[in-house]
């Protein structure tokens, strides 16, 4: 009976030795494991650490490029401004310019005189004509008074030519400075209207730039 008894715990013990060493060997597998994922572990950690730093640099010379970026927008945007009034002011001049031109008293052509007789009379031109008047005494052909020049010296449908010609001459003026003045306001309307562009053009810039800026 005791022989039985020490065989029988013999064998419980020798299985579950076997047991434990079973188990040893599957949480030695498991440790081995372990530990290589925490290698791995490791070296993922230095790449990710290495790229924080990569990731730290490239977004602080982001910040300075966006700085850089919005400075260079500024600049352009101010000459653009610049360069718009500097174009206005010499437009506005040259046609400030052309109106002073065109207002000044223009040298007509000098009028016709009267023609004078000599002390014999004369070739006196008329609208009907050249006549000859004699001065030879009081009395002569056109009465008994002194000669007296034609009552119509050139005064006839030429001299209504040459009214009408000034007359002409000062609508004309007229409608040229109102052209003028039609191209200021027009030109003064097309600036308000490139400058409103303008404005409108750097606000979506600006929003475009914003909108990348926070992504």
């Amino acid at each position: 009976m005791a022989s039985d008894d020490l065989a029988d715990e013999k064998n419980a013990l020798r299985t579950r030795v076997s047991v434990l060493e079973q188990e040893l060997r599957q949480r030695t597998a498991d440790c081995t494991k372990l530990r290589d994922e925490l290698r791995a572990f490791e070296e993922l950690k230095k790449k990710n650490e290495s790229q924080r730093e990569l990731i730290l640099a490239l977004r602080g010379e982001l910040d300075f490029l966006r700085a850089a970026h919005l400075s260079a927008v500024e600049a352009l945007e101010k000459k653009k401004k610049e360069d718009r009034d500097r174009e206005h002011r010499e437009s506005i001049q040259s046609i400030n310019a052309r109106l002073g031109a065109d207002a000044s008293p223009k040298n007509g052509s000098p009028k016709a005189s009267a023609p004078k007789l000599g002390a014999a009379g004369g070739l006196v031109p008329t609208s009907s004509g050249p006549q000859v008047l004699l001065k030879s005494s009081n009395i002569s052909s056109l009465g008994f008074a002194p000669v007296r020049r034609p009552v119509d010296f050139l005064g006839g449908q030429q001299n209504s030519l040459q009214q009408c010609g000034t007359a002409g001459s000062g609508h004309g003026d007229e409608d040229e400075a109102a052209r003028l003045m039609e191209m200021v306001h027009d030109e003064a309307l097309l600036n308000v209207k490139y400058a409103e562009v303008a404005d409108q053009e750097e606000k979506e810039l600006r929003e475009r730039f914003e909108a990348l800026r926070r992504r």
